[in-house]
């Protein structure tokens, strides 16, 4: 069983790293056009190339919104879809990191899935629906591999999903509560 486990997350990340770095070099690439500070490095001769996008940064690029509002439950964040817009919990309005973990997941959603309504969330939801555990193991992968930091430098890639989403939703929420 943990073999199949490990070979599952294995291929699972192979598949969402090149997406997540195709988002990383158009973005970025896109960022690099439009700063006006890069002409300063560049009259010093120091070239940049690439520039790593933050998650706020390529949700503005695909058109995606950021709102905040009051959310009753315990998910800090969602995706819906039709609307475009990531919908982040009022309690994080004036956290700009921890938002941005937040709508990296939410980006994951994004790419990853074609739900109409997509919801971080812990196991509630995760324990009945099977293809709900994966669609949040796949939106916390391509969160991780967009900000590492999620993980706080601790190894995840042998994680079994249910465990990752666990911990990347305790490390999301609790964290700043």
């Amino acid at each position: 069983m943990r073999q199949k486990h490990n070979s599952e997350s294995t291929e699972c990340i192979a598949q969402i790293a090149p997406l997540v770095k195709k988002i990383i070099n158009v973005v970025g690439e896109q960022y690099v056009e439009e700063e006006k500070w890069l002409s300063i490095l560049e009259e010093k001769n120091l070239k940049v190339t690439n520039v790593l996008p933050t998650p706020l940064q390529i949700a503005k690029y695909y058109g995606i919104r950021i709102e905040y509002k009051k959310i009753e439950s315990e998910i800090p964040s969602y995706f819906k879809r039709e609307k475009l817009t990531i919908f982040v919990s009022s309690e994080y309005k004036n956290k700009t990191y921890a938002t941005s973990k937040l709508v990296a997941h939410e980006l994951g959603h994004f790419f990853m899935d074609n739900s109409e309504l997509s919801a971080m969330n812990d196991d509630a939801l995760n324990e009945y629906l099977p293809e709900e555990e994966m669609k949040e193991y796949r939106a916390n992968v391509f969160a991780i591999l967009l900000m590492p930091q999620i993980m706080g430098g601790k190894s995840w890639e042998n994680l079994s999903p249910k465990l990752l989403n666990r911990k990347v939703f305790k490390n999301l929420v609790d964290e700043y509560k």
